[in-house]
């Protein structure tokens, strides 16, 4: 299994952003905090499409939530 540490913060007008250091180009957002890391989930499949094509054990993305609110340290993961 993979994991990539996921940053989420919620911005002024509500909306949740989750984002992935390691991987800059990688980011999700809604209006909860589980959308938000849902669609990081995604974004971080489709950055990976390819790699996935070659290694189709890491296909399923877990996330690992540790807290609420602004700021929230996460775990995306990449299981297989």
């Amino acid at each position: 299994m993979v994991e990539f540490e996921a940053i989420l913060t919620e911005d002024l007008d509500g909306t949740f952003v989750a984002r992935c250091p390691s991987l800059p180009t990688c980011r999700g957002a809604g209006e909860t905090p589980d959308d938000a890391i849902e669609g990081l989930r995604m974004a971080i499949h489709d950055y990976l499409a390819p790699v996935m094509r070659i290694c189709p054990e890491l296909m399923s993305l877990n996330v690992k939530d540790r807290t609420a609110r602004t700021f929230i340290p996460s775990r995306v993961a990449l299981a297989g």
